[in-house]
């Protein structure tokens, strides 16, 4: 696992390998079972611009809602890491003062995305306190784009497989549009994105 700071005027955290191999294969299979079972909806993360546009194309699935236990999912009992993992929790207070309350954070709600071809979202803010996700995709990856640009710091990030980045949630980002090989069918090849959005109950 590798944790550095995005060293901007408001700073952000990127770790590199945030999930071991037993902890990235439990995952990637809940991810594959979900997608093979056809949970992923269009109607998630429906913010709008001003004018009712909706900003996002893509599909999703509330985690919360779809387990009633959060211990029967693997993906749940796993994904915060980032919450609770005491190197990662003090890096990222120790970037600002402004972030100091993320040690108090204690609840979250999970939404997994999946992106693929002309797939995006559109400049937005999040309503929470701290957000933080984390990206999947097959390899070798079959897509070009999908990145995450922070707009308002004009800072784009590269994903990559099992890389997360926790940032206050008031910054406005975006989700470079996806553009999947022309030979490859686009089923289970796209990017995939666990978003956690943090709060303090």
């Amino acid at each position: 696992m590798e944790i550095k700071s995005s060293g901007t005027e408001i700073p952000f955290l990127i770790i590199r390998d945030l999930y071991n191999e037993d902890e990235l294969r439990m995952i990637k299979k809940e991810i594959d079972f979900i997608h093979s079972a056809g949970c992923f909806t269009e109607n998630t993360g429906s913010a709008t611009d001003s004018g009712g546009n909706k900003l996002k194309k893509g599909k999703g699935i509330w985690l919360d809602n779809m387990y009633t236990d959060r211990n029967t999912s693997m993906i749940l009992r796993i994904n915060r890491k980032p919450m609770h993992n005491v190197k990662i929790k003090q890096a990222f207070i120790n970037l600002s003062p402004y972030h100091n309350s993320y040690a108090w954070i204690n609840k979250d709600t999970t939404l997994l995305h999946y992106y693929e071809n002309e797939d995006l979202y559109n400049s937005h803010h999040d309503s929470t306190v701290f957000s933080c996700v984390t990206w999947f995709f097959n390899k070798p990856k079959k897509f070009k784009g999908g990145n995450l640009t922070f707009t308002d710091l004009n800072v784009s990030i590269e994903i990559e497989d099992n890389t997360c980045v926790i940032f206050p949630s008031i910054l406005w980002h975006e989700v470079e549009e996806i553009k999947m090989q022309e030979d490859v069918g686009d089923e289970k090849n796209g990017r995939y994105s666990l978003a956690q959005f943090m709060l303090i109950g």
